[in-house]
């Protein structure tokens, strides 16, 4: 179970985008900062998305996707 003071994995994603409006972000990203995993956890997510990316490029996968349905 999670604590209840602990980012949200669905936060931390949004954090780890960018999809805050910048002030939520600066926040987002101050609190994570304090929770003693919280930039590990976020250092974690980010190298996991850019091995995913580098394994599976967006323009490889998108062409695959075309070629099926072609």
């Amino acid at each position: 179970m999670t604590s209840p003071h602990r980012t949200p994995d669905w936060l931390l994603e949004r954090i780890a985008l960018g999809e805050l409006p910048p002030d939520e972000l600066a926040a987002a990203r101050d609190r994570l900062s304090r929770e003693p995993d919280g930039p590990a956890r976020l250092a974690a997510l980010e190298a996991d998305s850019r091995a995913t990316l580098e394994a599976l490029p967006p323009d490889r996968v998108a062409r695959e996707v075309k070629a099926r349905f072609a």
